[in-house]
């Protein structure tokens, strides 16, 4: 089974906690970011061709190399640097030595942040040793290693030079920015969830318009579109299949947005991709949501393509009881309405079976008959609802009871025409468990659906918890009807590396957001900034300094904390902040102490840039307060959130 995007993590666990005795450390990471012994950057090394085309190298050229790493200093600061590094006075940089002299003068490669947590533990000659390692980790809430595990974490980091039984201050940058001390809970690269329960108590990753790659008028459709959407681990996908006309030119049955001037995709490719893709990444049932515009002829076509590419050896058929993803594993799902179809079409699921294509019903909303009568494969499909007071979502605790006895699937409204998103929280925390979102359009809605489903392995299945699939629950997301205690988050940004910016831009701010049913409640506190305006280490936060991000929150498993790098941007004299890299994360999967967040771009993508952060929980004693969630989403995340920001002056 691949791992989710393609991209292996730097150091894979053995355990489900954090660095433990019996560590297994994978020796494959190439530290090509970070060289230990002369403190060069891998991006520097990169322009090593330039720096032998051009021989020599003066102020301007050096500026312009480390401006393509985002690392920007004042054309004096870089004269001064290149006097000092210049062993033959040839008022240039023309080795290799000369060039990593320059670059240790400036301390281009270095964490900002890391030495000063070093400092903390360090004895006098600037080493940390077993015991004061452990000391360290204990701080953090991980668990102590014994000297076998201390001594096979410092030669994997290390990477091959002289092993030494203590941490200088570069391998503890090493080790502090590595993916080993990700803010993300290891057990988060595994699933660790029961999938056993009731396929309608998992959140299930969903997609929509799934074959389109950008707005729904006249943008194009591709196969593509699946390929990522599956990449990303998406569990549930939508065809819309439609009759060929004369102008389409084709025999068989198209995937297409109807009535506008998007281009299709053959059925037939679709499924084929599909078929090959569905169980790269997990094994967990694939759903297709099928929006069945067909006349009967091409309905048979369209079952018989079914039969073919869902293994026409295998047996189909109609889930008949309660069934779990685990004794779904490697099925694929067909969602259909259960009007307007032909005997074909129905006989894809004439056998009863679980190995292979299974049906799902549609049922209408109806809390007293479906609570009464809903079985786990029945599905509801509503559309987001505004903020009209009529929305099913203000009968919350019915809706939350009736999410546990059968599937809701969520889809966007009609009329958004450019494929914007919808603020899928207010969903999610009414228990729907098919919130489909846009896939092909990188907003924050997306951002934090990839977020949510980085848990449980990235399988594209997460379990609700236990108060919102009890039978008797009062949970209630809508009205507030919480009964919880209220807890505190408390975020420090301390620094960054490696921040992607906007062309021309060096001023930059770190955008911290707490989405949950209230967004909580705050102080709002702006801090640190950084002398040089360079991004490509910036520092977010005063070593002597206590301002911090506090939140308010009750429901971990639910709640999550978005942050977001902004870079400032000028138009007409007025200053502006776009997002340029983000990371999303349930709060229950984070991890206190001193953390790095692993940046990603708007396209869902590692971009190599990094965060800093101290975190910190705190219980309170306090209640929730109850009060109406705003359920206005007509426009693009109106979200009940809180905001911090920590400006980069």
């Amino acid at each position: 089974m691949k791992d989710i995007g393609g991209v292996e993590d730097s150091f894979h666990l053995s355990v489900d906690g954090v660095v433990t005795n019996d560590v297994v450390i994978n020796l494959s990471l190439s530290f090509s970011d970070y060289n230990a012994t002369n403190k060069l950057t891998g991006s520097v090394l990169q322009h090593e061709k330039r720096i032998f085309e051009w021989q020599k190298l003066r102020t301007d050229e050096i500026r312009e190399i480390l401006n393509d790493l985002n690392i920007e200093f004042d054309k004096g600061i870089i004269k001064n640097a290149l006097n000092e590094a210049d062993d033959d006075n040839s008022k240039c940089i023309n080795t290799k030595q000369e060039m990593e002299t320059l670059l240790d003068i400036l301390d281009v490669s270095s964490r900002i942040g890391v030495s000063s947590i070093f400092s903390q533990y360090c004895d006098d000659n600037e080493r940390i040793g077993f015991e004061e390692f452990n000391t360290f980790l204990e701080n953090q809430g991980d668990d102590a290693l014994d000297y076998d595990g201390f001594t096979q974490l410092l030669n994997t980091l290390k990477d091959g030079r002289k092993v030494v039984n203590f941490f200088d201050r570069t391998t503890f940058e090493y080790f502090v920015s590595s993916r080993i001390n990700s803010i993300e809970d290891p057990k988060e690269k595994e699933v660790h969830m029961d999938m056993q329960h009731s396929l309608s108590h998992y959140f299930i990753d969903s997609s929509h318009n799934t074959y389109l790659l950008g707005n729904q008028l006249n943008s194009h459709s591709s196969i593509d579109a699946y390929k990522k959407c599956l990449i990303m681990g998406c569990r549930c996908v939508e065809l819309d299949v439609w009759d060929p006309s004369l102008t389409r030119g084709s025999d068989s049955p198209l995937i297409y947005h109807g009535h506008t001037l998007t281009p299709d995709v053959s059925l037939k490719n679709c499924l084929q991709v599909i078929a090959e893709r569905a169980f790269e990444y997990t094994p967990y049932p694939l759903i297709l949501s099928i929006e069945n515009h067909c006349s009967d002829k091409f309905q048979n076509i369209m079952a018989d393509l079914f039969k073919q590419y869902c293994d026409p050896d295998t047996p189909t058929g109609i889930i008949q009881d309660y069934v779990s993803p685990d004794e779904l594993k490697l099925c694929i799902l067909i969602k259909a309405g259960t009007s307007g179809i032909t005997d074909n079409f129905i006989s894809v699921v004439h056998t009863p079976s679980k190995k292979l294509a299974t049906y799902l019903d549609t049922k209408d909303i109806d809390y007293e008959q479906n609570i009464a009568n809903s079985k786990c494969f029945y599905i509801t499909s509503i559309a987001e609802d505004g903020s009209s007071r009529s929305s099913p979502l203000f009968d919350g605790n019915n809706f939350v009871k009736l999410s546990g006895h059968q599937l809701i699937r969520v889809y966007p409204y009609g009329l958004r025409f450019f494929s914007t998103n919808y603020n899928p929280f207010p969903y999610w925390y009414s228990g729907a468990q098919i919130v489909a979102l846009n896939y092909q359009t990188n907003s924050i809605p997306l951002w934090l659906n990839e977020g949510k489903f980085l848990k449980n392995g990235r399988c594209g299945y997460i379990l609700k918890p236990e108060y919102m699939t009890d039978p008797d629950t009062e949970f209630d997301g809508i009205i507030g009807q919480c009964h919880a205690t209220i807890k505190k988050l408390h975020i420090k940004v301390i620094s960054g590396w490696r921040i992607p910016k906007n062309k021309g831009s060096n001023i930059n701010r770190i955008k911290v957001t707490m989405w949950s049913r209230n967004g909580g409640t705050s102080k709002m506190k702006k801090n640190v900034h950084n002398l040089e305006k360079n991004l490509h280490n910036p520092v977010y936060h005063r070593p002597d300094s206590d301002e911090e991000f506090e939140f308010n929150y009750c429901y971990p498993e639910l709640d999550m904390v978005l942050f977001e790098v902004q870079n400032e941007r000028k138009k007409r004299k007025k200053k502006s902040y776009k997002t340029i890299a983000y990371y999303a994360i349930s709060v229950d999967s984070i991890r206190p102490g001193y953390r790095t967040i692993h940046l990603k771009d708007k396209k869902c993508s590692p971009n190599g840039g990094e965060l800093l952060v101290h975190v910190r929980f705190e219980d309170t004693n306090e209640s929730f307060p109850t009060g109406e969630m705003p359920i206005d989403h007509r426009f693009d995340c109106k979200a009940p959130v809180c905001i911090k920001v920590t400006d980069n002056l």
